[in-house]
């Protein structure tokens, strides 16, 4: 059975693990000096392509602890690859395990257990809680310009109106075809959507022709995160000196050695 084009993608929705809920520093200390760059330094040479990870603002996480952490689109050619790099060799499961250090994934905890999935392609009648992609084909996100958007639902719509409203936004928006956009991930939970949109050209966050953003932004609050990736390359496993990463809190990066 072939793997499906958007299949080797996880979509990720970190919350930090209890040991950190009363410690935001030390936690963004663990994600910009080990999780992130351990990402890319531990995956890569196993099939990793591409990974997008964003830390969501403070601001946004203070205020509605269903919002998460961190986000990332996690992309490798296939879930085939997906599967043997993160089971059938060391490096994977040490990498799986890692999560547990930074990451709750209790049910029994006051902040959400933290989950991944794969997308599935985008039909009428879609569920909260699972990714979908918006097209069926395979693209190289390595190229062009990916961006992420998180927001949480117009407080003037109820759940029932929103989800109605954005069904039919994004068939609509299908059907008559994106100029200038070749892909795009779409996460909704009840208190928040997280969508990922990819263009072959290199665009700034301005840039919207032939987006999704602009038509669904009226069904939205104003953004937690609205991003195009900024490009951080960092030195392979086993470097010194490797303090790690700097980046801001709310901007989303492309993390690459160089060796997907």
């Amino acid at each position: 059975m072939m793997d499906k084009a958007y299949s080797g993608m996880r979509v990720w929705r970190g919350f930090r693990s209890m040991d950190y809920l009363e410690n935001r520093p030390r936690f963004l200390n663990t994600l910009k000096s080990q999780f992130i760059p351990q990402t890319a330094q531990q995956m890569m040479p196993l099939g990793l392509q591409a990974y997008f990870p964003a830390i969501v603002p403070k601001t946004a996480c203070s205020s509605l602890r269903v919002v998460p952490d961190e986000i990332a689109l996690v992309v490798y050619p296939s879930q085939s690859v997906y599967e043997q790099a993160t089971q059938n060799s060391v490096a994977g499961r040490a990498y799986g395990a890692l999560h547990g250090t930074a990451f709750n994934f209790s049910s029994d905890a006051v902040t959400p257990k933290s989950t991944s999935d794969s997308p599935l392609l985008w039909q009428p009648g879609w569920d909260y809680g699972k990714s979908y992609s918006l097209f069926p084909t395979a693209i190289d996100w390595r190229k062009g310009s990916t961006r992420v958007l998180l927001a949480q639902p117009s407080a003037e719509l109820n759940r029932l109106q929103f989800y109605r409203a954005l069904d039919s936004v994004v068939n609509q928006w299908r059907d008559k075809g994106s100029t200038g956009v070749d892909a795009g991930i779409l996460c909704t939970e009840l208190d928040w959507l997280l969508y990922w949109e990819h263009s072959p050209a290199n665009k700034s966050v301005e840039e919207t022709q032939g987006s999704l953003i602009p038509n669904i932004a009226p069904l939205l609050e104003t953004p937690l995160i609205n991003a195009v990736a900024r490009t951080v390359l960092i030195p392979p496993a086993f470097s010194l000196p490797d303090p790690g990463i700097e980046c801001d809190e709310g901007e989303l990066l492309c993390v690459t050695t160089g060796l997907s």
